[in-house]
């Protein structure tokens, strides 16, 4: 922490390399504590996060189409009704 007039003001705690030189030690790996496997469970992780975000993608996409060709219908079936009522009239 530091000081000043007005009082004191905290800081940012120092990163593990700097602490871990204050106690002696000489190295600490950054990703310490996860074991071999630890980059494989966050890649599968990953990949199943990716899988899942994929297959909302292709479901958002087939509703929007299916939207898309309900919209179509309709705009159709408007159109259609607007030429049969002005084709009556003349």
């Amino acid at each position: 922490m530091l000081t000043y007039s007005g009082g004191v003001v905290p800081t940012m705690a120092a990163p593990p390399q700097a602490r871990a030189a204050s106690r002696g030690v000489a190295h600490v790996r950054p990703n310490a504590g996860f074991g071999a496997g630890g980059s494989r469970s966050v890649s599968a992780a990953s990949n199943a996060q990716l899988e899942l975000l994929q297959a909302q993608l292709a479901e958002t996409t087939t509703m929007a189409e299916g939207f898309e060709k309900e919209r179509d219908f309709y705009f159709e079936s408007e159109r259609h009704s607007t030429l049969f009522k002005y084709s009556k009239q003349s």
